[in-house]
């Protein structure tokens, strides 16, 4: 009986060498599904150990080609994690700002109900009397929210 030696190499053996090589070098070695390694520089060690392998048991171009497969869907799903991360932050961005102006708008109202001094009180009365022109009352309220973030700032002593 003849055995042929494979020249293809045992990569579960490899796996577990690099692995222990990787821990030892402080790599991180937590993997996505598909075997992905999270860490892109641990996951870019790993095609190299593997691109070795292939090329040290002579059998390299089906194996190169898996491990080029591979390293390409990998940078697919950087980019789009990348992507994803971007628009995520931007729609954070966006929140942030729109947190604030409501943040204004709360403080201006809290002011409004708080006191019932003689200015509040004419400011909340001259309010339902501007409905008459749209415009007006738009042009009014800008103003109007200048002019309580003034007073505000007076009653805190932050002229």
């Amino acid at each position: 009986m003849t055995t042929t030696k494979s020249v293809e190499p045992d990569f579960a053996a490899e796996k577990v060498e690099f692995e222990a090589f990787a821990d030892e070098q402080i790599l991180r070695l937590e993997k996505l599904p598909g075997g992905f390694y999270v860490d892109p520089t641990t996951q870019f060690a790993w095609l190299s150990w593997a691109r070795r392998a292939s090329l040290e048991s002579g059998e390299s171009h089906p194996l190169i080609a898996e491990n080029e497969c591979r390293e390409d869907q990998f940078k697919e799903w950087q980019t789009s994690h990348h992507r994803n991360y971007c628009l995520v932050a931007d729609e954070r961005d966006q929140l942030k700002a729109e947190v604030e102006e409501l943040r204004k708008d709360a403080e201006r109202y809290r002011w409004l109900r708080g006191d019932t001094s003689a200015g509040k009180v004419d400011f909340c009365i001259m309010r339902k009397h501007l409905r008459e022109d749209a415009l007006s009352e738009v042009l009014a309220l800008a103003e109007a929210d200048q002019q309580i973030d003034v007073a505000m700032s007076r009653e805190s002593g932050h002229e």
